[in-house]
């Protein structure tokens, strides 16, 4: 996915690895290896019982920032500060459909993703639980990609 997706008040910086595991380990450490200053709790989902500890095994031994599988920091623009982790829950499939991941902050902006040039899919899906609210309603979104 080339490019940095973003809207009018949003970054979408891919995750790096180097930069996940920092987080992991402290804010502080985050911030000293991505030179990105963390928001209060943006380290809460990751060291969650929340998070597979199979993502967590990927994780330990990757060494390239693949949005798909670690998505992306949430940059605020004006503050510079990283506001949430925004992502998807794998590459499109075989119908060329991503599904939507559901992590911590950005709000509906943070998921208003462009498609790239080299993978674009043609539907977006999501499964909120019952506490979770999408807007339009759950279910298969379609949209045009840009670009």
């Amino acid at each position: 996915m080339p490019g940095t997706p973003e809207t009018e008040n949003l970054r979408l910086v891919p995750h790096a690895p180097e930069h996940l595991r920092a987080l992991i380990r402290g804010p502080e450490l985050y911030e000293a290896a991505s030179g990105m200053t963390p928001a209060t709790g943006l380290r809460d989902f990751i060291v969650s019982p929340d998070v597979s500890l199979e993502w967590l095994a990927a994780l330990a031994s990757a060494s390239e920032p693949d949005p798909w599988r670690y998505g992306f920091a949430v940059l605020h623009r004006t503050s510079g500060m990283v506001i949430g982790s925004a992502g998807f829950a794998g590459a499109p499939d075989a119908k060329n459909m991503v599904e939507i991941a559901y992590g911590n902050g950005g709000g509906p902006s943070a998921n208003r993703l462009r498609a790239s040039r080299s993978a674009r899919p043609d539907r977006v899906c999501a499964h909120p639980s019952e506490s979770e609210s999408l807007y339009p309603d759950p279910g298969e979104m379609r949209f045009s990609p840009r670009g």
